[in-house]
């Protein structure tokens, strides 16, 4: 029996062996807060920093791509990707990036060298001052930057380590893309539109009506735009079309009219456009004058409109005239006079007077009262008869002896001045002013023609 009870003992002790033998101190967790906070700061910073270099140093190469991507973007300079106006912005804007760490937000994997930790990005909202349209200046925009509300980006940014024992960033979100949006515009034109550098246009051709836009009995339509003073453009880059009733005449690149200043390259001024009887294509009346109807003008800049004018062509043959006042001191004899009458006429003394002084050109100021014309001779022809018409305006119809009117006529005897100089003198009371032909005979009024002629204008 007591053999046994040893044994029996012996085999307990065996038996609990394998039971204490399997019981170990449980480690403590670790906290890898600190880590995880320090590498998100790093990489943020080298963000905001536009760092990129460094930020993939401290990135899994798994997330680098869109790193890589970006980094060419971060060159803010003129040449393959931006223009120089987005270059200037895309850096300006670049420089409101700022960011925000949450601590509290830090989660850290109890097992495992990793965790996560939030990151809110700002930025200045960019597209509510690239997309109003209202900056015509890069630097007055870059300036209203400054008063630009603030876009949120908010990701959350994995931390582990890898197996070199290093800590990087192995996930960030959409924070490039999102962040970086601004790099997408890389073209930037901040001319002010043309059409709102328009200072002035007038329109020039013959019987212009402005209220109504219209030009009667025209050979010519002529344009002209006034810019302010700062506007800059190219002339070469301008083109005009013209229609006629809706349907295209012609294309042409506008001229420059500038003599002085011949460059290209202006600054304000103006543009001169004409569309004539001569130009291609241009419908044209019997009497060479633009057609009747519709006229529009295109003018594009660039491939581009910015002004367009439409206006009025009225047509009505007029009757035939006798032109008044090509005739107007002109001496004209005609071919059919006597020689001994027209031979013996002094046409340099002879003309129209007031007093013994010649008129110059043959023009009476309004009120005058009286025209008087001497035809200078060398010798006495007896009487001679004549004839003083008035018509009010230059043009006369044909025939115009249907239409004159006769102020005064009869016969005029030789006049023989102090000096011994011979004359006629005729003459009439101008009351009102327009103007008096003169037609007088080679004789008597009644049995003679005319064969001298003169005219001259009161007003």
């Amino acid at each position: 029996m007591k053999y046994k009870k040893v044994i029996s003992m012996c085999l307990a002790s065996v038996m609990a062996l394998p039971v204490f033998g399997c019981v170990k101190k449980e480690e403590e967790p670790v906290d890898y807060s600190e880590d995880i906070i320090d590498t998100a700061q790093t990489f943020c910073t080298d963000i905001k920093a536009l760092k990129i270099d460094k930020a993939l140093k401290i990135t899994d190469g798994s997330v680098a791509d869109p790193l890589t991507e970006l980094e060419p973007l971060l060159v803010f300079e003129e040449g393959e990707i931006y223009n120089s106006e987005a270059a200037l912005w895309a850096e300006a804007v670049s420089g409101t990036i700022d960011f925000t760490l949450d601590e509290d937000s830090v989660s850290s994997s109890k097992k495992k060298p990793k965790g996560t930790v939030d990151v809110t990005f700002t930025i200045a909202d960019q597209e509510a001052i690239s997309g109003s349209g209202e900056y015509y200046d890069i630097d007055e925009m870059i300036g209203a930057l400054a008063d630009a509300e603030s876009r949120e980006v908010t990701v959350t940014i994995e931390v582990a380590q890898n197996d070199d024992e290093d800590w990087v960033v192995t996930d960030y979100g959409n924070l490039i893309h999102d962040l970086f949006s601004f790099t997408e515009l890389t073209e930037l034109d901040l001319r002010m539109p043309l059409d709102e550098r328009i200072y002035d246009v007038w329109l020039d051709g013959d019987v212009y009506d402005e209220a109504t836009d219209t030009f009667h009995n025209t050979s010519y339509i002529g344009m002209c735009i006034i810019f302010g003073d700062d506007t800059p453009y190219n002339i070469n880059n301008m083109t005009y079309t013209v229609y006629y009733n809706d349907e295209e005449v012609f294309s042409a690149n506008v001229t420059d009219y500038d003599e002085e200043n011949p460059d290209p390259e202006k600054s304000g001024g103006g543009i001169f456009i004409y569309v004539t009887v001569l130009d291609r294509g241009i419908p044209t009346s019997d009497a060479f004058l633009l057609a009747a109807g519709e006229y529009t003008i295109v003018v594009s800049y660039e491939g581009e409109e910015f002004y367009r004018r439409t206006c009025s062509v009225e047509y009505e043959a007029d009757p035939d005239t006798f032109d008044l006042a090509g005739h107007v001191d002109v001496l004209e004899i005609d071919s059919d006079a006597p020689a001994e009458f027209s031979d013996d006429i002094d046409q340099e003394r002879s003309g129209w007077y007031i007093g013994d002084e010649l008129v110059d050109d043959s023009h009476y100021a309004s009120g005058t009262g009286t025209v008087t014309f001497r035809l200078y001779v060398g010798s006495d022809h007896g009487e001679l008869g004549y004839t003083m018409f008035y018509y009010e305006s230059e043009s006369c119809p044909v025939p115009i002896m249907d239409y004159l009117i006769t102020e005064a006529y009869g016969n005029s005897s030789l006049t023989v001045a102090d000096d011994g100089s011979m004359y006629y003198e005729f003459s009439v009371d101008a009351d009102s002013d327009g103007y008096y032909i003169l037609g007088i005979c080679s004789g008597q009024l009644n049995i003679s023609s005319y064969v001298v002629f003169g005219c001259c204008h009161v007003g």
